[in-house]
């Protein structure tokens, strides 16, 4: 378990990981997706407080950046979804 050192507990980016493993993304998902799931969670952020994390987690290869939604149609932002 040691992998997991890159990010801090409690950061934003673990709050993004936990909904990794609660197969969140496992559908294409934007920034507000991502808002109302944390909100959901009582975790209050902006979209400027996950563009870094975000960021992060894609260059970790944990999710991809997508136009696409899962039905094929195209998004004018960017989604998140499972890699």
């Amino acid at each position: 378990q040691k992998e997991q050192s890159w990010y801090k507990p409690g950061s934003t980016i673990e709050k993004i990981i936990n909904l990794i493993s609660a197969k969140f993304f496992n559908q294409p998902r934007t920034i507000s997706d991502i808002i109302s799931e944390l909100k959901a969670k009582d975790y209050h952020l902006k979209s400027s407080d996950l563009t870094l994390p975000l960021r992060k987690i894609v260059r970790k290869g944990l999710l991809m950046k997508t136009k696409k939604h899962a039905d094929g149609t195209v998004s004018k932002n960017w989604l998140y979804v499972k890699g």
